[in-house]
């Protein structure tokens, strides 16, 4: 994967924060939960019922993230994540 600057700068205040998503690059609190159950593989009614939101608002934190991390799929999602240490091999 090739990652765009701000990208990179994420990842390094993810690293900087001890892991802790919210604020880096202007993600919110509950937009880097999300980011974290998504790449877990929780599917949007099991992240809903886990933060007690709806799925389709799951659905629209889930956009706004991959739209500020500049990926076009879950799949790309999944692998930034995994690359960024958000996942275990």
């Amino acid at each position: 994967f090739v990652y765009s600057s701000d990208t990179r700068a994420f990842f390094r205040a993810y690293l900087e924060q001890g892991g802790d998503v919210r604020g880096a690059e202007g993600l919110s609190d509950m937009e880097g939960r999300v980011l974290k159950l998504t790449a877990q593989g929780y599917s949007n009614r099991q992240i809903g019922e886990m933060l007690s939101i709806s799925p389709r608002t799951v659905d629209t934190y889930r956009a706004r993230i991959m739209n500020k991390l500049g990926l076009a799929s879950r799949a790309e999602l999944h692998g930034w994540a995994l690359q960024h240490g958000l996942l275990q091999a």
